[in-house]
Order: C-alpha cells, then sequence, then structure tokens
C-alpha cells in the first residue's frame, strides 16, 4: 500500500491543504479557492477533504500529517522581541488573530492534532516541520537537480526569515539563517503599506510600480539595509516596526524621510510614489543577490532552488539569473506560504522517512469537474450553451477574432499563477487590451501588466531568455524587434512575465497557442488569472459563471462547452 502523509499550512495567512503518495504529490489547492475568500488563513478543512477525496481516501487511511511550523522554535526570541519593544508590542495581546508571533496563532499551532481529530477525524501522527526547510524543500525535492544551493527568502517563519543550504540526493543541510525581524518581506512589505497597498499580500503591485520610477530615492532607502559578511544583511529597525504586532509596519521615522505615506485613494500618476517602489525594488533585488552571491560561493554550486513568499517577485527571480549568479534558478509553482504544504511532506518522506523516491512536480494539483458539473452550473443561472468539438480551435478563433475569454479546463492550478486551466486569455497584438482588460475586466489599476502564454519550443524567438519558464515566476525582456507585435503583454520598460507551455505538460492549452499562430502568425497569447482583482482565482464552473456574468468577459469555454455573452443570455423567468 502507498504511504500517504497529509501536508499543512494553516492559521497563519494563505492556508492550503496537499496529499503525497509514495513522494509523489497527487493534490494539493489552496482554502482560498474553496471559501472565495482571497489568502484565507482559516483551518484548511475544505482543502483536506478536497484531497482525501482525490485519492479515494478517509481520514484513517493516512500514515502521517506533516506540518509546516514548529510551535515551540523561536519562542523565546519572538519573547524578547516582545519586550524590547513594550509598551508598543503589547497590541500583539489585542488583537492580530493570525499574527505570526501572536499567543493565538502559537497555540492554534500546538493544539493542532486536536484540531484535526475534531474537525476531520485524522488521527495519525504528526511531524512539525520547521517553516524555512519546508519552502527548501518544495523547491529542492522537485527540482529534478542531484545537487543545488537552496535559499528561502520570506517574511518570518517560526523567527527565522531567510535559509541558505545545500541539497544533495535527499538530503537538505541547513548552512546559515538571518532571524527575523531582519527580513526582506519585512522591508517590501513595509514599503507596499506606505504606497496605499495590503503587506503581505500586495507586493507584486509595487513590483509592476516599479517600472515607471527613477533612482532618486534609491540612495535613502538604501541606507536603511546594511549588508554583512557572509550573506547576512540588517535592517534599520527605527524605520521597520511589523514586529511590534501593530497594524501599521513602518514607523514615523520611515515618514519623515520619505514624505507623506500615499493614501488607497491618491493617484499613482504622482513620480514620488513610482520612484520610492523603483528604490524599494532595487534595494530588494541588492539583498537578494547579496544572499545568492554568498550562497554560491559557500556551496560552489551552479543550481539555485529558490523558494519563500519573497520568490513570487519574478523580477528579482530573474535578476539572480540575469547576473549569472547561478547557471539554473528553478522556482516551484507555489513558492510562498501555501506551499509549504507540499514542502513539508516532502522534507518528512526524505529527512525523516529516509526515503529516496523524487518526483516532478506538476502545477496542476487541484479540483477538476465534470461535463455534468458543468452542465448543472450553466442550468442553475438558465444559461444558453453549446457543445463543441475542438474547444482549443474554438478558442483561438475567439482570441483572433478579438475576444477576452475565459479558459476553464481540466484540473485547477496550484499556486498564484493561471498556467492555462483557470485562465482569462487574449489577443496580444492589441495596442488596447491591455487597457480593456484592466478596466472592464479585472477591475483593477491601469499600470498593471499582463502575462503571456507561448509554446516552450519558440520561447527564445520572443522573450530574451533561454531557459523555459513554466511557472510564470520569471519577467524577462521582450526580444525589441518583436515588442511592437506584442503590445498587450509588453510592460513600459520592455519586459513580460511568460509561461513556457510544453506539449507533454498540457497538450490542450499548447493546441490553443499553436492554433492562434496559425491564424495570426503569433503564438503568444495575454494570459492571466481567472478572477477579479480582490477574488482568488475560479474553482468551481459557479465561480467560472459567475465571473464571466460579472465582468467584461465575452467568450467562456469550459470543457468542451461554448457561452457567448451575447448568447448566454437567460431564458424563462
Amino acid at each position: 500500500m502507498p504511504v500517504h502523509i497529509l501536508g499543512l499550512n494553516a492559521h497563519v495567512h494563505a492556508s492550503a491543504a496537499a496529499l503525497m503518495a509514495d513522494g509523489q504529490v497527487i493534490a494539493a489547492a489552496q482554502e482560498e479557492r474553496f471559501v472565495r475568500e482571497k489568502y484565507s488563513g482559516r483551518f484548511p478543512e475544505m482543502a483536506i477533504r478536497y484531497c482525501l477525496d482525490e485519492a479515494g481516501l478517509d481520514p484513517s487511511g493516512l500514515d502521517a500529517v506533516a506540518y509546516y511550523w514548529k510551535p515551540w522554535k523561536g519562542l523565546l526570541d519572538r519573547a524578547l522581541i516582545i519586550l524590547r519593544a513594550v509598551p508598543h508590542s503589547l497590541a500583539l495581546f489585542e488583537h492580530h488573530d493570525l499574527a505570526r508571533g501572536g499567543p493565538k496563532t502559537v497555540l492554534d499551532h500546538a493544539c493542532l492534532q486536536r484540531t484535526l481529530k475534531l474537525r476531520t477525524g485524522i488521527k495519525c501522527p504528526v511531524y512539525f516541520v520547521e517553516h524555512q526547510l519546508c519552502h527548501a524543500s518544495s523547491a529542492f525535492y522537485p527540482s529534478g537537480f542531484d545537487t543545488a544551493a537552496v535559499l528561502s527568502l520570506d517574511l518570518a517563519g517560526e523567527i527565522d526569515s531567510t535559509l541558505a543550504a545545500i541539497g544533495e540526493g535527499t538530503r537538505l543541510t541547513p548552512l546559515w539563517v538571518t532571524k527575523y525581524p531582519h527580513s526582506v518581506g519585512h522591508f517590501y512589505g513595509a514599503i507596499t503599506q506606505y504606497l496605499g497597498f495590503r503587506p503581505n499580500a500586495d507586493e507584486y503591485r509595487v513590483m509592476a510600480l516599479a517600472a515607471y520610477g527613477a533612482d532618486s530615492h534609491y540612495p535613502l532607502l538604501k541606507e536603511l539595509v546594511a549588508l554583512l559578511p557572509d550573506g547576512q544583511f540588517r535592517l534599520d529597525l527605527r524605520y521597520f516596526v511589523h514586529h511590534w504586532g501593530q497594524d501599521t509596519w513602518y514607523s514615523a521615522r520611515l515618514v519623515d524621510l520619505l514624505g507623506p505615506p500615499r493614501d488607497g485613494q491618491d493617484p499613482l500618476s504622482e513620480g514620488r510614489f513610482a520612484n520610492i517602489a523603483f528604490a524599494a525594488q532595487r534595494l530588494c533585488e541588492d539583498i537578494c543577490l547579496h544572499v545568492a552571491r554568498a550562497l554560491r560561493k559557500r556551496t560552489g554550486r551552479d543550481r539555485l532552488c529558490l523558494a519563500g513568499g519573497v520568490a513570487l517577485n519574478g523580477v528579482m527571480n530573474h535578476c539572480i539569473l540575469g547576473e549569472e549568479v547561478f547557471r539554473e534558478v528553478f522556482v516551484p509553482p507555489c513558492p510562498n506560504d501555501p506551499g509549504t504544504a507540499v514542502g513539508a511532506p516532502l522534507f518528512v518522506w526524505h529527512s525523516i522517512m529516509k526515503r529516496v523516491e523524487k518526483h516532478v512536480q506538476s502545477a496542476y494539483l487541484g479540483p477538476q469537474y465534470s461535463t455534468a458539473d458543468i452542465e448543472k452550473a450553466c442550468a442553475s443561472r438558465r444559461l444558453r450553451f453549446r457543445r463543441c468539438c475542438d474547444p482549443a480551435k474554438e478558442g483561438a478563433q475567439a482570441i483572433a477574432a478579438g475576444n477576452v475569454m475565459g479558459w476553464y479546463q481540466g484540473r485547477m492550478e496550484f499556486g498564484q499563477r493561471a498556467l492555462g486551466n483557470r485562465s482569462i486569455l487574449a489577443d496580444p497584438r492589441c495596442a488596447t487590451m491591455k487597457e480593456r482588460m484592466n478596466q472592464k475586466v479585472k477591475f483593477r489599476e491601469t499600470f498593471r501588466p499582463f502575462g503571456g502564454s507561448v509554446p516552450e519550443e519558440v520561447f527564445a524567438d520572443y522573450f530574451d531568455m533561454e531557459d523555459p519558464s513554466p511557472y510564470m515566476l520569471q519577467v524577462c525582456t521582450v526580444k525589441p524587434e518583436i515588442r511592437c507585435k506584442l503590445p498587450a503583454i509588453t510592460h513600459v520598460d520592455g519586459t513580460c512575465r511568460p509561461q513556457t507551455v510544453a506539449k507533454s505538460d498540457n497538450v490542450l492549452f499548447w493546441s490553443l497557442l499553436r492554433q492562434f499562430e496559425g491564424l495570426t502568425g503569433v503564438p503568444v497569447v495575454v494570459n492571466t488569472s481567472f478572477n477579479r482583482a480582490g477574488e482568488p482565482i475560479v474553482c468551481s464552473p459557479e465561480d467560472a459563471i459567475a465571473c464571466f456574468l460579472e465582468t467584461g468577459i465575452d467568450v467562456l469555454i469550459m470543457g468542451d462547452y461554448v457561452l457567448r455573452k451575447e448568447d448566454a443570455v437567460l431564458y424563462g423567468d
């Protein structure tokens, strides 16, 4: 019988569950997709239920649970941080149910076994794994590398914000850590909040805004970070106060330095805000490159496995590759906290159970719905639809005709990126498509760029990058001679966040791209996640239909079923 290990991330941020059978991850999903609450930190009861159902297991069929947190690790360090910040840190005891170091969160972690038993009936042994080791495991074990340098860059785990390690075979050996509150995520999150966005959620908006800025504020911010020998760094904590446990992550001293923070309603057209975003992005790259160079020197390895919330920063990821610190950089499809639900069982399997089987991980690990489910969802909204024999051909034709299309196929992706199964697609040749999709489909800021999907075999013809990017986690340059053909996905600085699509990974989506090329001469489409701003990516057919009806999406293809906005009108009363 296969050994089944359930991986969990819960009680803090973006909770998730994953199920592994004999070292192969067979199911994984974020709780937000089921409860429809973005970044939900609720106990992942529905995600657990999905994972068990996918494998045909009941709770008694599990051999172990792997949890992404060691509740007792770093408690003394956290206590000292709180004591040093009294009276400011007393706020930690008054609110912030999901604060990493808060009393309620610590208790929730410690009571995991009881919670599992009461809410799911799971009674098997539980392994508590250090947070950063979970991130590191999620990157190294599925990478396909026999040996590699491994780096986790995060806001914070129990107490460590950064872990540098080496992976060899099935062993992960930590080399050094940086302790919270000295953290790249702490720094970038504080600037994110200063710019009027949500910290630990909207950092990607800062990354996008940075392309519009100049370096006027970089010398100011640079003074707030000290780069130390051997890959260490320190923040000037007079400016950053996330560790106080209060709502504001930055102090009044940062306001004195940079001027009044942006109110969420202030226009971003003021150049100062873009310049601050530019400085924050560049300093983020400085810190990460500093750590990466030290790791390369320490390990001598030319391959890097990278994870942690900071690894969602595609510009930074490509910077490490572009600076030739490492020859190859692997980032898993879900490098941030939900990915620890995958990393925890991988660590238990290899490092505790001492098993040697390693598997390459797919990104398509979420639920798949049947044709009956799709028909039922359409019928419940009284929508007209028709069935087609070639959805890839229909999809390519719809996009080439100028339509914005919802594309809902197969198993949902695990991670932040839509990779051709829960995507909104459009024609990248249309100069007005970016503005149209931002305003009428996504309902978000007009400065936000869109990614593009391209067949892996022609990737290098369009983008200035050689290695594949299957998970859309690197930002690279669009070749100058190609930019005029791809205005909808070319950002203001000439870059794009591409997804390379291999026929062996997603033959239906690959076929759509090739058929679009046959119609237009261009094998690239705009690809953005199937959701509106502030909502999770759609999971069920009902979610997809709701987004289709309430946005400017023109066509929806779910499985073999085609719905067009002008035809899919309500019938009857």
